[in-house]
């Protein structure tokens, strides 16, 4: 028996049937997942965008589509008031603005702008700073050492603030690159077992709770759903 259905009719049971996770299956393309307020998914596949609010009907979920100059989306970043949702690829950024409530409706209620400037640069890390009003400061770390920050209230064309870490000696000659993890198949499984037993002791704790109750734990959530999301696709690669 699998993991999935140890926690049939459980607070996971009741994650699986979130429309939201309706084929395609994780085995067919990239996905990303970010939660804003514990209630909000956000679940990348491809170049596209589907989100949802959580509940316990299991509803529909909107689409937020990149259209222009499309790419598949390598990570999502949320910032820190959730009114904005930036889309990654590996040399473009899509950025959306968001409405508090998420319903079937989002492509009509949101608006997304390509961020220009960055010259084909292959992108290290996106993140946004914390110090900036509105929560707009979008901060680009580029693989040939670029920082590149953006005020997206302002432009999203003309970068605020453009750093060549090469310029600087502590920096010179340390382009970053992108790093991979070797593994056995046995660490795999360990990996594995490892995340079921978060999953089991979680569930353990709230065997029959609704899904709407434990949402309102920001942090449960969040980790809840990345497991799922691994467990998932393992068994399916299995």
């Amino acid at each position: 028996m699998t993991v999935t259905e140890d926690l049939n009719n459980s607070f996971f049971a009741q994650i699986e049937k979130q429309k939201i996770f309706s084929t395609p299956t994780f085995s067919n393309a990239e996905c990303h997942v970010c939660v804003r307020n514990g209630f909000d998914i956000f679940l990348s596949i491809g170049n596209v965008i589907r989100a949802c609010q959580l509940s316990n009907e299991s509803g529909n979920y909107g689409i937020l589509n990149i259209d222009i100059n499309a790419f598949n989306i390598k990570s999502m970043v949320l910032n820190p008031s959730g009114t904005m949702l930036a889309a990654v690829g590996d040399s473009s950024i899509c950025l959306f603005t968001l409405p508090q409530t998420i319903d079937i409706n989002l492509v009509k209620q949101s608006h997304s702008y390509g961020i220009e400037g960055l010259e084909g640069r292959k992108i290290k890390k996106v993140l946004w700073h914390p110090a900036m009003p509105l929560d707009a400061g979008l901060v680009i770390l580029t693989e040939d050492s670029h920082i590149i920050l953006y005020n997206v209230t302002t432009s999203t064309e003309v970068p605020q603030l453009t750093i060549d870490l090469n310029e600087f000696l502590n920096f010179k000659g340390q382009a970053t690159e992108k790093g991979k993890v070797r593994c056995t198949h046995q660490q795999v499984e360990q990996l594995h077992e490892n995340a079921s037993k978060i999953l089991g002791t979680i569930n353990n704790k709230f065997p029959s709770t609704s899904i709407m109750e434990v949402a309102a734990d920001t942090g449960l959530k969040a980790r809840a759903i990345k497991h799922y999301q691994y467990i998932l696709t393992y068994e399916e690669s299995s």
